[in-house]
């Protein structure tokens, strides 16, 4: 995930699977520590996702971090390279991303997460 940034930006141990596993699961929502910014949550082994109860400080006011973050913009979206003009959407993944709305909608509203998790 980070091995294409320069040494310079983040050094080699910070590359390290295991040094950004440290850092999210000290993050985690549910977990309890004095240190811990409660920037993620988990939802199985090595899978996690910002939280989504997540509220930066924008422009005087408290914004949900998924209300800033464009969720469709994520959304993988491939173009025919003989025709700049046609958009040729991936289906799967539009799917994927609808499954990972879905989630975090209910994960806000402080339901556990009743969709299955397969991304």
């Amino acid at each position: 995930m980070l091995h294409h940034f320069p040494a310079a930006l983040v050094p080699a141990r910070r590359k390290q699977r295991a040094y950004i596993s440290s850092i999210l699961a000290k993050n985690e929502v549910h977990r309890d520590d004095p240190y811990n910014r409660k920037l993620f949550r988990r939802l199985k082994h090595g899978h996690y996702i910002i939280n989504p109860k997540l509220a930066v400080w924008v422009e005087g006011a408290w914004r949900n971090i998924y209300d800033l973050l464009s969720l469709d913009a994520l959304g993988y979206q491939r173009q025919d390279m003989r025709d700049f003009d046609v958009f040729d959407p991936n289906v799967f993944m539009q799917q994927q991303l609808q499954h990972f709305k879905t989630l975090v909608t209910q994960l806000q509203e402080g339901e556990e997460a009743a969709v299955e998790v397969y991304f």
